[in-house]
Parts: C-alpha cells; sequence; structure tokens
C-alpha cells in the first residue's frame, strides 16, 4: 500500500483533532497511525498489529474497525 504524504499528512491532522477533542483515546490513536504508518510510512497488517498490542483477534478486530469508522466518518464530514 503506497499512501501519499499529502495523504498521510490529512489523516495525522483528523487524528490529532480527535484526541483533543477527547473522541479518540491514545491507545486507539496509537491503533490507527501503525495500522496506516501515519507517522512512518510503514502500515502494520492485522497480525503485526495483534502481535504489537497482544490482543485476541476479536478484540483487535473490534477496536480496529471502531477506530476507522470513528476517524473515517470525520475525514468524510471534511472532504
Amino acid at each position: 500500500m503506497d499512501i501519499s504524504s499529502e495523504a498521510l499528512d490529512f489523516v495525522n491532522n483528523h487524528i490529532d483533532e480527535l484526541v483533543k477533542s477527547g473522541e479518540l483515546n491514545h491507545e486507539i490513536e496509537r491503533v490507527i497511525r501503525l495500522r496506516y504508518g501515519v507517522d512512518s510510512g510503514e502500515p502494520m497488517n492485522f497480525s503485526e498489529l495483534r502481535k504489537t498490542f497482544r490482543w485476541s483477534v476479536a478484540k483487535m478486530r473490534r477496536e480496529l474497525i471502531r477506530a476507522e469508522k470513528l476517524v473515517f466518518n470525520v475525514i468524510k464530514r471534511d472532504i
């Protein structure tokens, strides 16, 4: 997956906004940043995320879906 630096900056700004507003906690912020490589430019796949957080498949799936919905609903609103 190749994501442009402009797209990463856009997502990063929205994540920061959600954290400041209290809508996104720091753990879920970290999930999104790692999943999409927002800070590193290197996205993590589902298995890598699970190993990093030491969560069950069910919890990882639940938290990832929740985080993606929250972040991308805000992004869709602003586009």
